[in-house]
């Protein structure tokens, strides 16, 4: 599976330029992979978050551009396989 689109990211402070978290857009490209057993499922996935309009407060962001991974574990609580009702109305 393949992403594409418009985010938000979160600056810290990640520097002087920086004194207090703020949310930007971003434009994040990632790919990852899902596989999935029984009631469990694992993502893993990769991809860059790249910030527009640079400013000060962009260019002090040291992961602009750089590549990330993430892992996700899943599992299913509630089971979809339910049997079907055999019993029919009487009349």
């Amino acid at each position: 599976m393949g992403l594409r689109g418009w985010f938000f990211c979160v600056i810290c402070c990640t520097s002087n330029t920086v004194k207090t978290s703020t949310d930007r857009p971003s434009y994040t490209p990632s790919i990852g992979v899902l596989a999935i057993y029984k009631t469990i499922n694992i993502t893993l996935g990769t991809g860059a978050d790249y910030i527009n309009r640079p400013s000060a407060v962009e260019r002090s962001w040291i992961y602009n551009g750089k590549p990330w991974i993430g892992l996700g574990i899943g599992v299913n609580l509630f089971s979809n396989n339910k049997p079907a009702n055999t019993t029919k109305p009487t009349n």
